[in-house]
């Protein structure tokens, strides 16, 4: 794991900086005495902003984190040496904007693991861990750096993390060994391979659906903790960010839980998932039962630990089974709508706050459900068609006459046969039997390894 730390700091850098303006620019905005709705568009413009580098990796691949970070110093410069100007602040929201570079941090831990699923696995945990650390660190650093320093201390850490990512990642582009870029020639995309790559987008709608969760978690929970529970702003903050802690332990003791908290994928997938909608729904029973508020703050922080481990098992199965050019096109486009989503879940949580306190959750968790379930299908399905009918076993070394004389008395039509029986199949049965073999399967029949050879196969 040594040789792996690097995507780990990145990963923490890239959280730590995406989240790392939303409590000081608020205090320095009111210190400034200027109008607290200047707050809405500065926000606004920052989730925007971040479409822009999401796209750019589609088009150009992981070097597009280097001029973006740049941008990201260079705001926080401007807003350091100007800091009471209204137009330094928005250059500052839209550099922070740019900043959002996920996408190539997921890339580069695709690339240090080298097709090691295992190793893969484990640093995705890892990561995962790092950014719900940053989680808890974005909002505490900042706020005690602007409590004892003042904006300058603010914008000087800011800029001061920005430098240091790119310290760290300038040198991975000289490495012999190289990085995903879409300079490389693709193999051509035949329409064979168009229809195998359905599931990379159910799993990236599936991530779009996290994104609208976690936007309408951050508009509506810390309003119902202050206005129903009567919390103070401070302990709101606390109960958030301890749960924060929470789901960064478990992503970090995650790879040494005994099997029945550490299924394989994407079994772990379909449980955290269905966790997800369980937590909204303990949190719907506790609005209309204000007497059960340790009810509320318990699914809040189960939902914190599902929701990270969700997002850590998508970017495994997006990222683990396809090549840096396919990575870059469906994790940009994929990070793109989660932008979009994210906006659009942060107005809907506060419109629908607005009409009933428990509107939000309800919406949540029947949404998380119906979600849960449209991606257990599609997981069953697709399971059916990678195996053919049959269970998947990784490839063995041939063993000379032995293995030529075993491949003789198998049947040369009888895997046409099982796929037209397949494709005679209803859907849903198809679903169902899928989903069968995929809650009995072990960690060798878990979801990388049959896709990759399915791929493999529809290529050549």
């Amino acid at each position: 794991m040594r040789r792996f730390w690097k995507c780990i700091v990145l990963a923490w850098l890239d959280e730590m900086l995406r989240n790392f303006l939303w409590v000081p620019l608020a205090a320095h905005v009111k210190i400034l005495e200027l109008d607290s709705e200047l707050l809405g568009p500065l926000f606004a413009l920052n989730v925007g902003f971040r479409m822009l580098p999401n796209f750019l990796v589609t088009q150009v691949g992981t070097f597009t984190e280097v001029p973006m970070m740049g941008f990201v110093v260079l705001g926080y410069v401007l807003s350091c040496c100007f800091p009471s100007e209204t137009w330094a602040l928005f250059a500052l929201a839209a550099a922070g904007g740019l900043g959002f570079v996920r996408p190539c941090v997921t890339l580069h831990s695709q690339a240090a693991c080298q097709g090691d699923i295992d190793s893969f696995t484990l640093l995705s945990q890892r990561c995962g861990a790092a950014r719900t650390c940053a989680d808890v660190c974005s909002f505490a650093l900042p706020s005690a750096v602007f409590q004892c320093i003042g904006w300058v201390g603010v914008t000087v850490l800011g800029a001061s993390l920005g430098l240091l990512y790119l310290v760290l990642v300038l040198p991975m582009y000289f490495a012999l060994n190289g990085l995903p870029s879409l300079q490389e020639e693709a193999p051509a995309e035949s329409s064979s391979i168009r229809n195998v790559m359905w599931i990379d987008w159910v799993m990236s709608a599936a991530f779009i659906g996290t994104e609208i969760q976690w936007n309408m978690l951050n508009s509506v929970v810390p309003a119902t903790l202050v206005h129903s529970y009567g919390c103070s702003t401070v302990i709101s903050g606390a109960l958030v960010g301890f749960g924060s802690l929470i789901a960064m332990g478990y992503l970090v003791m995650l790879p040494s839980l005994p099997r029945f908290f550490n299924q394989p994928r994407p079994t772990n997938l379909l449980i955290t998932y269905t966790t997800m909608s369980l937590s909204w729904l303990a949190m719907v029973v506790s609005c209309t039962l204000p007497q059960f508020a340790p009810v509320f703050v318990g699914g809040l922080w189960m939902f914190l630990a599902m929701a990270n481990a969700s997002q850590v098992v998508l970017l495994e199965c997006l990222t683990g089974v396809v090549d840096p050019q396919t990575s870059s096109r469906i994790m940009g486009l994929s990070e793109v709508g989660g932008c979009v989503a994210g906006m659009a879940g942060s107005y809907a949580g506060a419109a629908l706050a607005s009409r009933s306190i428990s509107a939000p959750f309800v919406w949540c968790s029947s949404g998380s459900f119906i979600c849960a379930v449209m991606l257990a299908l599609a997981l069953g399905r697709r399971r059916t068609q990678v195996t053919g009918g049959k269970q998947w076993q990784p490839e063995q070394p041939s063993d000379g006459w032995a293995a030529a004389e075993a491949e003789a008395e198998i049947p040369r039509l009888e895997g046409a046969q099982i796929a037209r029986d397949i494709e005679d199949e209803p859907l849903l049965s198809q679903s169902v039997r899928g989903l069968n073999e995929i809650l009995v399967g072990d960690r060798t029949t878990s979801y990388i390894g049959p896709e990759v050879e399915f791929r493999r196969e529809a290529h050549s």
